[in-house]
């Protein structure tokens, strides 16, 4: 028994003399692993340092060369589509053709080189027809639910580079074709340069739009507003459109009746305000439904007083058929193209604001095939 606790002993002070070593060497490491932190970090600023003062600016530079040579050669594998739209986004040399773009777009885009517009008119093309009425039957049914339908049809047909919604949040707003275009519109006195013409129908006592454009196009703007509704919420329409610099008109759109005397029609109203041959630049309507039974006459009035309706912004309610695809049909006949489309969710999707851009009927005449190839191959 005294032989197996001096055994004991011994083995249980072997072990406490490992533990020690292995507690030193456990030591040992945790500085090996202080000073490789320390270092790194000095390392850190030091690098940060000498950057700042320009070290490294020539490697920079060679870096940011092979970086471009890396990018050549990424695009150079990239599918023909991507190779194109890359280089047209990019490579508008100085004297560049533009003269197609400005001709079809009846000055509106005066930069924007012609390869890039012939881009648009393929677009445009493979976007016809712009609904699916293959089977009617279907088509006629699922009309009558009309979240169904606008989600199922008539998408943008055209994009405006740096369009923009006057009216951040929420039921008002509108979406513009690029707003710092329209002062460098096709006007050809000074006048007129410094100016814009806009109409507003129905605003229900919300200027919000009226307000965006006086900040992101001009404050110089001419902006009419028209509405049935003189007041509302203990607010006068009249007098808060005064606050805003807005003229406020107490019509509503459409021919008059025995029992709505204060309805006008575009040509009533135009020909009131003297804006017969004048360029209205943005042209929003919100009219409640009244554009199935009205819109050819819009289009007739505004050809027959010679104006020019850069930009119509549309709320158009449900789908009826068949006035929902002959309103669409006119617009494009007119030389109308659709560049943005969003739902009325606060109608559950069932209306939508349609944003139109008035562009040359050459604009839809589809490009010989040959334009399309090498313009696709560019």
């Amino acid at each position: 028994m005294a032989i197996r606790g001096r055994g004991a002993a011994a083995a249980a002070a072997a072990s406490n003399r490992k533990r020690s070593r292995g507690g030193g060497d456990g030591a040992a490491t945790g500085r090996v692993i202080w000073f490789f932190f320390v270092f790194n970090a000095v390392a850190i600023y030091l690098l940060f340092f000498l950057n700042s003062i320009g070290i490294f600016s020539s490697t920079s530079s060679t870096n940011n060369n092979d970086n471009s040579g890396n990018n050549n050669n990424l695009l150079a594998v990239a599918p023909p589509a991507l190779r194109s739209s890359t280089a047209a986004a990019t490579t508008a040399a100085v004297g560049e053709s533009t003269a197609l773009a400005r001709k079809e777009s009846l000055g509106f885009f005066k930069d924007m080189p012609d390869k890039v517009w012939k881009m648009h008119k393929e677009r445009f093309q493979f976007t016809q027809p712009n609904y699916d009425n293959s089977n009617e039957k279907h088509f006629e049914r699922f009309s009558r639910y009309s979240n169904w339908f606008w989600g199922n049809n008539f998408e943008p047909e055209f994009t405006c580079p740096h369009e923009f919604r006057f009216g951040k949040l929420g039921d008002g707003g509108k979406w513009v074709c690029d707003p710092h275009r329209i002062l460098a519109d096709n006007k050809e006195d000074a006048k007129a340069e410094s100016s814009c013409l806009v109409y507003s129908i129905g605003s229900n006592g919300n200027f919000q739009f009226e307000e965006e454009t006086f900040k992101h196009v001009s404050p110089s703007c001419e902006i009419h507003t028209f509405d049935l509704v003189m007041d509302n919420r203990g607010k006068n329409f009249a007098d808060e459109a005064k606050k805003t610099g807005v003229s406020f008109h107490h019509w509503g759109l459409g021919k008059k009746t025995k029992r709505m005397l204060r309805m006008k029609t575009f040509k009533e109203m135009m020909i009131e305000l003297k804006h017969e041959q004048r360029t209205v630049d943005l042209m929003k309507i919100d009219c409640e439904r009244c554009e199935y039974d009205q819109f050819r006459e819009w289009l007739q009035d505004w050809k027959d007083l010679g104006l020019v309706v850069r930009q119509v912004l549309l709320e158009i309610h449900n789908s009826d058929l068949p006035h929902v695809v002959d309103l669409f049909h006119e617009f494009q006949k007119a030389g109308y193209v659709m560049f943005h489309k969003e739902a009325n969710y606060l109608n559950e999707g069932k209306a939508i604001e349609a944003a139109f851009l008035l562009l040359s009927p050459d604009f839809q005449t589809p490009l010989p095939s040959s334009a399309v190839t090498s313009s696709s191959n560019k």
